[in-house]
């Protein structure tokens, strides 16, 4: 699927499955942050995500 399609599917959700979506993101990338078998490198990658969706504020604001 391409970046465009997956951008339309996701803006279609409602909002309640936009924040499931996001809360199951979240998990997943902490699961991977925490877990000490984790590849470093992508534990890596994993928490600079986080900190984009922590940090994100709307245009405009």
């Amino acid at each position: 699927m391409v970046l465009k399609e997956l951008h339309e599917k996701i803006v279609k959700k409602s909002d309640q499955e936009k924040a499931m979506t996001l809360n199951y993101i979240y998990t997943y990338l902490d699961n991977i942050v925490s877990d000490p078998f984790s590849d470093p490198k992508e534990a890596q990658f994993a928490q600079k995500l986080l900190m984009l969706i922590a940090n994100h504020r709307p245009l405009g604001h």
